[in-house]
C-alpha cells in the first residue's frame, strides 16, 4: 500500500509536469517577480502607520498579507479602521512622507529576461494588483520596458483579484485567440496565498520565485514542485530550456 501511494504520488507529479511541456505563454506577477518592492514596503508601512498613530505592523504580519489587493492588505493590518478613510489617509501620508519618490529597483535581470523571452516568441502578459499609473511609473523608473508585454492587466482593468482564478479570464481569452491553450501557459509568482492559489484554481502551470516573501519550504509545503521553484526570474530561460529537452 505504501508502494502504491508512492507510485500515485510520482504519477501525480508527472501529470503536473506535463502541464509545462509545451510552453507558449508566460503570465507574470509584477511585485516580487519583476520589481524588488518587498524591502521598500517593509520600511514604509511601519513609518506611515507611525505617522498616522496606528499600531505598527510586524514584519511577519506584512509578509503574511503581501500580494493581496492593496485595500484588502490595509484592512487586514488595521481591521478596526474605516477602510475608506484608511485608504485615503494612508495614501496621503505615503506621499506626504516622500515614499512615492523612493526608487524601487527591478529584480536583477528582469528586463533582460523579458526581452529574451519576447524574442524567443513567447506570448507575455503582466497581471498585477498595482494600479495602472503605478505600473507605468514604477516600471519605467526601474528600467523595465513594458513593450515586452503583449498584454498588461492592472488592478483597474479587472473586477477580480488574485487569488480568484477569474483574474486570468481576460488574459486567457487573448491567449486563446492566438491558439494557446491553458496547458501551454506558465504563470510566475512570488506568493502562495495569492499567486499559487490563483494559478492552481485556473489549472495553469506555475513557477514560484524566491525574490518575494515566500520561502522555498513554504512553496514546497503548498505543493509546488521542487523543479518549479526558482531563485529569480533570471533562472526562467534555463528552466524553459531544460523543460524543452525533457519534452524532445
Amino acid at each position: 500500500m505504501v508502494i502504491d501511494s508512492r507510485i500515485a504520488l510520482r504519477q501525480t507529479k508527472k501529470e503536473e509536469g506535463d502541464l509545462l511541456e509545451e510552453i507558449k505563454a508566460i503570465f507574470s506577477d509584477g511585485d516580487g517577480v519583476l520589481l524588488d518592492s518587498l524591502s521598500h514596503g517593509l520600511v514604509y508601512y511601519p513609518k506611515v502607520a507611525e505617522a498616522l498613530g496606528f499600531r505598527t505592523p510586524t514584519t511577519e504580519e506584512m509578509i503574511k498579507f503581501w500580494g493581496w489587493k492593496w485595500r484588502d492588505f490595509l484592512h487586514a493590518l488595521w481591521p478596526k479602521v474605516n477602510i475608506d478613510k484608511l485608504e485615503k489617509d494612508f495614501d496621503d501620508a505615503y506621499h506626504g512622507l516622500g515614499f512615492d519618490k523612493i526608487f524601487v529597483p527591478q529584480i536583477e535581470g528582469a528586463n533582460e529576461t523579458l526581452l529574451a523571452l519576447r524574442k524567443t516568441g513567447y506570448f507575455l502578459a503582466l497581471i498585477t494588483n498595482r494600479r495602472r499609473h503605478s505600473v507605468e511609473r514604477r516600471f519605467r523608473e526601474a528600467g523595465i520596458e513594458l513593450k515586452h508585454f503583449h498584454l498588461i492587466q492592472a488592478v483597474d482593468d479587472c473586477h477580480f483579484y488574485k487569488p480568484d482564478p477569474r483574474v486570468f479570464d481576460r488574459v486567457l481569452e487573448e491567449a486563446q485567440k492566438r491558439g494557446i491553450s491553458k496547458q501551454e501557459i506558465l504563470y510566475m509568482g512570488d506568493t502562495v496565498a495569492s499567486d499559487w492559489e490563483a494559478a492552481k484554481g485556473a489549472s495553469l502551470g506555475f513557477v514560484g520565485v524566491l525574490t518575494g516573501p515566500t520561502t522555498r519550504e513554504e512553496f514546497l509545503v503548498a505543493g509546488v514542485q521542487t523543479s518549479n521553484i526558482l531563485e529569480s526570474i533570471g533562472d526562467l530561460p534555463v528552466f524553459l530550456r531544460e523543460r524543452r529537452k525533457k519534452c524532445a
